[in-house]
């Protein structure tokens, strides 16, 4: 008998440990930036033209994006991702401020080697346009 509730106890412990194991998983993928991004979401600079890649702040308006798994940043505005939906295209929901003025967005990037096609989703009469990756 003793060894059946000693089988018993440990079979429930092994249950708890793998309850908290799944509560882990769960708990680090809610907490993780931009819930469902793809870990092939392109990050780094990217230029509307390859020559803007050396361009820094003060010297000219022309300068690269910065795109990180959290935030797309440009000339005199900031985006925090909020969404991210797909693997190449990826649709992304944005959180934007920039010149005192806060919206909403959501751009489709679609990645063909070192260049990026960007397409605004919120104001379908905008066009869209096209990124270079840039090497430095």
């Amino acid at each position: 008998m003793k060894s059946v509730n000693r089988n018993m106890i440990a079979q429930i412990s092994m249950d708890n440990s793998m309850r908290k194991i799944a509560l882990f998983i769960v708990l680090g993928m809610l907490c993780t930036p931009a819930l469902g991004a793809d870990a092939r979401f392109p990050t780094g600079r990217w230029a509307g033209k390859p020559s803007w890649c050396n361009n820094r702040p003060g010297e000219t308006d022309a300068l690269p994006q910065i795109f990180t798994r959290t935030s797309i940043e440009g000339y005199e505005n900031t985006c925090r991702i909020t969404r991210i939906k797909g693997n190449n295209p990826f649709d992304v929901s944005l959180a934007c401020t920039g010149e005192g003025m806060t919206s909403k967005e959501r751009t489709r990037y679609t990645i063909n080697g070192n260049t990026m096609l960007v397409q605004d989703l919120t104001d379908s009469r905008t066009r869209p346009y096209t990124l270079h990756r840039c090497r430095t």
